[in-house]
Protein backbone atom coordinates (compact mmCIF):
# COMPACT_ATOMS: atom_id res chain seq x y z
CA UNK A 1 0.00 0.00 0.00
CA UNK A 2 2.61 2.84 1.05
CA UNK A 3 4.26 1.99 -2.80
CA UNK A 4 1.29 3.29 -3.92
CA UNK A 5 0.96 6.07 -1.80
CA UNK A 6 4.35 7.36 -2.39
CA UNK A 7 4.32 6.98 -5.88
CA UNK A 8 2.08 10.36 -5.94
CA UNK A 9 4.74 11.70 -4.62
CA UNK A 10 6.84 11.39 -8.34
CA UNK A 11 5.87 14.31 -10.16
CA UNK A 12 6.64 16.84 -7.47
CA UNK A 13 10.09 15.15 -6.34
CA UNK A 14 10.79 15.27 -10.10
CA UNK A 15 10.11 19.01 -10.30
CA UNK A 16 12.48 19.24 -7.29
CA UNK A 17 15.29 17.75 -8.77
CA UNK A 18 15.23 19.48 -12.01
CA UNK A 19 15.30 22.64 -9.73
CA UNK A 20 18.30 21.15 -7.48
CA UNK A 21 20.22 20.71 -10.61
CA UNK A 22 19.92 23.81 -12.28
CA UNK A 23 19.41 26.59 -9.63
CA UNK A 24 21.55 25.77 -6.52
CA UNK A 25 21.24 29.04 -5.08
CA UNK A 26 17.65 28.81 -5.03
CA UNK A 27 16.52 24.98 -3.36
CA UNK A 28 13.08 24.56 -2.75
CA UNK A 29 12.24 24.09 0.80
CA UNK A 30 9.22 23.33 3.26
CA UNK A 31 10.26 23.64 6.43
CA UNK A 32 9.13 25.29 9.99
CA UNK A 33 10.99 28.15 11.46
CA UNK A 34 10.62 30.41 14.04
CA UNK A 35 10.11 34.19 14.75
CA UNK A 36 10.05 35.41 18.41
CA UNK A 37 9.10 32.17 19.62
CA UNK A 38 6.43 31.23 17.11
CA UNK A 39 6.47 29.25 14.54
CA UNK A 40 5.72 29.77 10.90
CA UNK A 41 6.14 27.83 7.69
CA UNK A 42 8.76 28.80 4.84
CA UNK A 43 7.98 27.54 1.43
CA UNK A 44 10.17 28.20 -1.11
CA UNK A 45 8.23 24.92 -3.70
CA UNK A 46 6.87 27.80 -6.18
CA UNK A 47 8.23 30.28 -8.13
CA UNK A 48 7.35 32.58 -4.80
CA UNK A 49 8.40 32.31 -1.51
CA UNK A 50 5.37 31.66 0.69
CA UNK A 51 5.55 31.88 4.69
CA UNK A 52 2.41 31.33 6.91
CA UNK A 53 2.52 31.47 10.53
CA UNK A 54 0.74 28.29 12.61
CA UNK A 55 -0.84 27.69 15.52
CA UNK A 56 1.15 25.55 18.28
CA UNK A 57 -1.61 23.09 17.49
CA UNK A 58 -1.09 22.98 13.54
CA UNK A 59 2.62 22.51 14.52
CA UNK A 60 2.09 19.35 16.64
CA UNK A 61 -0.28 17.79 13.85
CA UNK A 62 2.15 18.07 11.48
CA UNK A 63 5.11 16.70 13.59
CA UNK A 64 3.03 13.74 14.67
CA UNK A 65 2.31 13.15 10.83
CA UNK A 66 5.61 12.29 10.10
CA UNK A 67 4.70 9.26 9.08
CA UNK A 68 1.51 8.31 6.99
CA UNK A 69 -1.71 7.79 9.28
CA UNK A 70 -5.95 8.26 8.80
CA UNK A 71 -7.02 12.08 9.50
CA UNK A 72 -9.64 9.89 11.68
CA UNK A 73 -6.74 8.35 14.14
CA UNK A 74 -4.99 11.80 14.03
CA UNK A 75 -8.20 13.26 15.69
CA UNK A 76 -7.62 10.87 18.30
CA UNK A 77 -4.40 12.09 19.30
CA UNK A 78 -6.09 15.00 20.59
CA UNK A 79 -8.90 14.20 22.83
CA UNK A 80 -8.45 17.57 25.14
CA UNK A 81 -8.71 19.61 21.53
CA UNK A 82 -12.37 20.19 20.48
CA UNK A 83 -12.55 17.82 17.34
CA UNK A 84 -13.88 21.23 14.87
CA UNK A 85 -10.98 23.45 15.72
CA UNK A 86 -8.65 19.87 15.53
CA UNK A 87 -10.46 19.44 12.15
CA UNK A 88 -9.96 23.26 10.90
CA UNK A 89 -6.50 23.00 11.48
CA UNK A 90 -5.83 20.09 9.44
CA UNK A 91 -7.91 21.33 6.31
CA UNK A 92 -5.84 24.79 6.52
CA UNK A 93 -2.66 22.46 6.62
CA UNK A 94 -3.95 20.43 3.59
CA UNK A 95 -5.28 24.06 1.69
CA UNK A 96 -1.83 25.02 1.63
CA UNK A 97 0.16 22.21 0.79
CA UNK A 98 1.87 21.46 4.04
CA UNK A 99 -0.06 17.95 4.03
CA UNK A 100 -0.33 15.27 1.56
CA UNK A 101 -3.84 13.64 1.57
CA UNK A 102 -4.80 10.66 -0.66
CA UNK A 103 -8.37 9.31 0.83
CA UNK A 104 -8.12 9.28 4.32
CA UNK A 105 -4.03 8.75 4.84
CA UNK A 106 -2.69 11.75 5.89
CA UNK A 107 1.02 12.78 5.83
CA UNK A 108 3.33 16.07 6.44
CA UNK A 109 5.50 17.31 3.51
CA UNK A 110 7.31 19.79 6.23
CA UNK A 111 10.74 19.42 7.21
CA UNK A 112 11.63 19.76 10.95
CA UNK A 113 15.54 19.57 10.33
CA UNK A 114 16.29 23.21 10.62
CA UNK A 115 15.17 23.60 14.24
CA UNK A 116 17.52 26.91 14.98
CA UNK A 117 16.46 28.56 11.48
CA UNK A 118 14.88 31.68 12.58
CA UNK A 119 12.90 33.97 9.96
CA UNK A 120 14.60 37.55 9.18
CA UNK A 121 13.09 40.90 9.92
CA UNK A 122 10.87 41.84 7.12
CA UNK A 123 10.26 38.23 5.97
CA UNK A 124 6.61 37.96 8.15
Amino acid sequence: MLGKYYQKFDTRINQWKKRWQTDINNLPRLTCCYKDGSPYIYDSRGEEIKEYKISLLAETILKRLDEPMSDVSLKDHFPDKDPGIAAGELTYLIEKGMIFKEGNQVMSLVIFDYPDTVLKPGYV
